[in-house]
């Protein structure tokens, strides 16, 4: 039986004095299947609608070989412990090249953004910030005493405000 370039094959088999039907084909992923019926109109019937349903599904459905085979068994392997999909692997290459938009590749970006990042946010007080900026400010130079003055009596002010806010 053969459709579109899918083929099965009946093959007559006796077995204990009756004929049995065999029906054999190879499935989309490449497995030989059989299957045996009691009479040739069911393995007719049956191997017609196996051919004709591989046709139609061999569209939707890819055989990979060689080095395409090896490539994504090792891409699943790879992201087994990422808990991602293949999509959504290519989905976030994707997104990444496209934001980058050639002004660097996806490794680099990564890097130079845990390089520049804050690592860790400093454990400091409202009131140590104050003293920095105020510190700061004097050392500058650039200010005049009064708006140091300004700006030290409304800063110890606020400091004092959120040190009492529990």
């Amino acid at each position: 039986m053969e459709y579109k370039s899918c083929t099965a094959t009946i093959y007559l088999q006796k077995h204990r004095a009756k004929d049995r039907f065999e029906v054999r084909y190879y499935d989309l992923d490449g497995t030989l299947q059989r299957l045996s019926f009691p009479s040739r109109h069911t393995a007719t019937k049956f191997a017609d609608t196996v051919v004709r349903a591989l046709f139609e599904n061999r569209e939707s459905f890819v055989t990979l070989r060689g080095a395409d085979a090896y490539n994504y068994r090792n891409s699943l392997d790879l992201l087994a412990p990422t808990g991602l999909t293949l999509l959504q692997a290519v989905m976030l290459v994707a997104d990444g090249a496209r934001l980058l938009n050639g002004s660097a590749d996806i490794p680099t970006a990564i890097k130079y953004y845990l390089e520049n990042r804050p690592q860790k946010s400093p454990d400091i007080t409202v009131r140590e910030v104050v003293e920095q900026l105020l510190a700061l400010k004097h050392k500058e130079g650039d200010v005049g005493q009064l708006y140091l003055r300004d700006l030290r009596v409304r800063l110890e002010k606020f400091a004092e405000t959120l040190s009492s806010v529990p």
